[in-house]
């Protein structure tokens, strides 16, 4: 048995576990953003927690100028393979942390998808993140970022189990939510198949807080952002903690 810190066998299994997600969908959802509240033309986007890479191609391919980084420095090697086998050969990687990360020069977008932003677990983090995407961004650019809400935390991790399973990798997910701290711990333990037919067991440990909207809108107005839209999905419908699952947020800096 094997035990690792954050993202190392996650990395090898989340492609395939997270198949369903659809890069294009968040994609277009992002450039109806950009068209409607950027004060800017976004030309250069950065994304935070780009884990494999697959968004962060997506935009590359749509002609966009593109940053990305991680904290996993095993999700980035992925990222960087996959962008290869597809040819991109100028979209640049780095390693970097949320709540402290810097980019080169202004950027007019700033995004972090998946719920990257709840694995912060403490509101002076999550403060430091929001302040770097502050400080990244041109005036008039725009953050666009979502959260797990209320209603996944209690309702669909909680302190339920989970099975997931792909070709050659099987996963047993145990969360324990606690209901005092916001906090969701996520154990994690893979089997992965070997060549010979034998399965190589590894563990990993993930934690996520639960952050409300009026929460997260204070920080984000004291930080100096002003947020244009809370939305629950792509469409732009209204959102409710209570009955979403995923919150998003469009936030510009002016």
């Amino acid at each position: 048995m094997r035990n690792d810190g954050y993202g190392k066998y996650l990395s090898e299994a989340y492609d395939r576990l997270n198949s369903e997600v659809d890069y294009g969908s968040f994609a277009d959802f992002y450039e109806k953003c950009f068209e409607k509240w950027a004060g800017v033309n976004v030309r250069h986007v950065c994304e935070m927690a780009c884990g494999t890479g697959s968004l962060a191609i997506e935009l590359k391919k749509r002609g966009y100028s593109v940053t990305a980084f991680d904290l996993s420095v095993n999700m980035l090697t992925f990222a960087d393979k996959k962008a290869r086998d597809e040819g991109i050969e100028d979209l640049r990687f780095t390693n970097q942390d949320m709540r402290s990360f810097k980019v080169y020069s202004e950027v007019q977008a700033v995004i972090c998808m998946m719920d990257g932003l709840n694995c912060l677990t403490e509101s002076g983090e999550m403060r430091e993140a929001f302040e770097s995407a502050y400080d990244a961004l041109c005036p008039g650019g725009l953050f666009i970022f979502d959260v797990n809400s209320k209603y996944k935390f209690e309702k669909i991790y909680a302190d339920n189990a989970y099975i997931l399973e792909d070709e050659d990798v099987f996963l047993a997910w145990q969360n324990f939510y606690n209901e005092n701290t916001k906090k969701c711990d996520f154990y994690l333990t893979f089997f992965f198949e070997g060549k010979d037919g034998s399965y190589e067991r590894c563990d990993e440990h993930v934690r996520e807080r639960l952050y409300s909207v009026r929460t997260l809108e204070h920080l984000l107005k004291d930080t100096g952002f002003s947020v244009e839209c809370v939305t629950s999905g792509f469409d732009f419908s209204a959102a409710d903690e209570n009955t979403d699952e995923r919150i998003f947020f469009i936030c510009k800096k002016v």
